[in-house]
This record gives structure tokens, C-alpha cells and sequence, in this order.
């Protein structure tokens, strides 16, 4: 996994213990509302809080993991999420399960359906955040990282069985059976984790993507300066059904 650099990844690691959730306890306002209650953070004080959704948590944390890669300062997503819980009222009710877990949990995708409701990742220690959109349209998959300047432009092929299915059973699909164009997606991944925070003078482009030949059966092509798409020769893309979505997928690759 060389296109996975500096990440410091061990695909072979023991499965360790998952940290366990600070379950909070319902409660109905005087307003009708129903609420939580958590602890707070090093006072063994409860306070009243009001459910956001994960997907509300899971962006200001992104925000704030931004800002300590920036500043060159070490940061535990663990306790960012724990903060970001307690900051903006809302109790962790459960652990969310991610669309993709690939290699015993070494990358995990979690989409704006698998963070309902007050849902959750747990991230390991030292464990890399990346913020993502993506959407289907015109018989390819767009990829999108925060972090990048540019879109990957993944082909969807009839053979895949479309059929108007969660984009995320399609990359469930991919990664299941190691397909090609999984393996680009996670290059693709692996240089934004990278990128996150640093400044824009930083950013690799397209082209330092492009030169990299992530499998032997699929050909990079740079079609403009913000797109890197993959081409299959001979390949029946699916032009049926287009999937969009305004909130962010967010990506967690563990050591």
C-alpha cells in the first residue's frame, strides 16, 4: 500500500478493543422536547442537551481537526467527536456503522444516512479524518475531497448492477471483490488524508495524481485542471439514475 504514504498504516494489526460510548440518558424538558444528558468532560457533572445530528458533529469536528493540522498540533478525533458532543448539545446514543470497513476498520466510510439521528464514529487513536462529497451522474462516480483541489471521476459500469442502489453499497461492492477502481479510490484517499490543513500553496494537483499508476488495468487521464478520471477501455458505463447529496461523507483511516 505505497499510495497510502506516511499514514503509518498496519493492514495486519490485532483487532483491538473499540473505546466504549459515554451513553447519555433521555429526558423531556418542560417544553415537551425530548433531550439528553451526557457528562461532562473531567466534571462528572450532568447537563441538559438537546439531539444533533452526527453529521452536524462530524463538520465542526472536521473544521477544528483542520485547524490542529494546520498549526502542526497533535490532535485525538476520539475526544475532538467527545468535545463537539458536549459543545453543541447532543449525546452520543450510539456508535455509527460505516458504509465501507475495509481491512478490519483501516478504512471506514461513513455517509450523511450512516451518521443519523446522533450517531457517531469511534475512531482509533491516531487515526486520520477526511472529508469527502460524492455523487453520481452520467455513468461516473465523482469523488471529492476537501483537501483536493481536484474531482476523481470513478466509471460505473452496466456490469456492476446499478440499478438505482446507496452509493454506498456500490464502494461496498468495490472494495468487497478488490476491484480496480477501489484500489484508485483509496490513492485517491490516501493523498487527500495527506492534504487535510495545509495551506493552499501545499495542495497537490491533478497531475501528481495522474502519474501514478494505481492498476495495471486502468489508465489515469487528466481531462482538465480539476478532473482526474478513470478510463476502462472496452468498459459499459450505466447512465441510469444520478445520486446527489449536499452533506459531506466523511472517511477515517486508522494505523
Amino acid at each position: 500500500m505505497d499510495f497510502l504514504l506516511g499514514l503509518n498504516w498496519n493492514p495486519w494489526r490485532s483487532d483491538p478493543t473499540p473505546p466504549q460510548l459515554n451513553e447519555g440518558n433521555e429526558k423531556t424538558s418542560t417544553s415537551g422536547k425530548r433531550e439528553e444528558t451526557i457528562p461532562e468532560l473531567g466534571e462528572g457533572k450532568e447537563v441538559m442537551l438537546a439531539s444533533v445530528t452526527g453529521s452536524e458533529i462530524m463538520m465542526q469536528v472536521y473544521k477544528v481537526y483542520k485547524e490542529h493540522r494546520l498549526h502542526h498540533l497533535s490532535c485525538d478525533l476520539a475526544e475532538l467527536i467527545q468535545v463537539e458532543c458536549v459543545l453543541h448539545r447532543s449525546a452520543r446514543l450510539a456508535t455509527a456503522t460505516p458504509e465501507v470497513s475495509l481491512n478490519d476498520g483501516v478504512v471506514t466510510l461513513y455517509s450523511p444516512r450512516s451518521l443519523a439521528q446522533s450517531a457517531v464514529p469511534l475512531p482509533l487513536p491516531g487515526s486520520t479524518l477526511i472529508q469527502v462529497h460524492l455523487h453520481k451522474t452520467k455513468g461516473r462516480l465523482l469523488l471529492k475531497a476537501e483537501s483536493l483541489q481536484f474531482f476523481l471521476a470513478i466509471p460505473v459500469l452496466t456490469l456492476d448492477n446499478w440499478s438505482h442502489v446507496h452509493i454506498g453499497e456500490l464502494l461496498a461492492c468495490w472494495s468487497s471483490t478488490s476491484s480496480a477502481r477501489w484500489c484508485t479510490v483509496l490513492g485517491y484517499l490516501g493523498m487527500a488524508a495527506n492534504q487535510v490543513g495545509l495551506s493552499e500553496y501545499s495542495y497537490l494537483g491533478p497531475k501528481s495524481f495522474a502519474n501514478h499508476n494505481y492498476h495495471h488495468e486502468h489508465m489515469l487521464v487528466m481531462e482538465n485542471d480539476n478532473l482526474v478520471a478513470i478510463h476502462v477501455a472496452g468498459a459499459l458505463l450505466d447512465f441510469e439514475g444520478e445520486q446527489q447529496g449536499k452533506d459531506p461523507w466523511y472517511v477515517i483511516l486508522s494505523p
